[in-house]
């Protein structure tokens, strides 16, 4: 249970961020979509009440959740690195970090 906990505190910690530096120097509120990818289907509906939530407060930004399994995850995060479109924000292990990091992705 606590690894999920510290699933989504990194979530919530990410969303705040984001919103933070994308309310920087905007006056005007503009409408932002925030693409989400996580590689655990099996929170995926947990994660939809989060999102759901943050929506009602936050009615400017729309989160579009892409959830698959983990096997087909970093393969197709593999893809989106190397062409330069990975998702606003997706769920990585701390295992990955470094190697990601080594190879220019982060």
């Amino acid at each position: 249970m606590k690894k999920y906990s510290k699933i989504y505190i990194v979530f919530l910690i990410t969303l705040i961020m984001l919103l933070f530096l994308g309310s920087i120097g905007n006056t005007a509120k503009q409408a932002v979509t925030i693409e989400y990818w996580m590689w655990d289907p099996d929170l995926r509906t947990k994660t939809e009440n989060l999102i759901e939530t943050f929506e009602k407060t936050h009615p400017d930004i729309k989160i579009n959740l892409t959830t698959m399994e983990p096997k087909d995850y970093w393969v197709k995060m593999r893809i989106m690195a190397a062409t330069e479109k990975l998702p606003d924000v997706f769920n990585m292990s701390s295992g990955y970090i470094e190697e990601w990091s080594g190879d220019g992705f982060l």
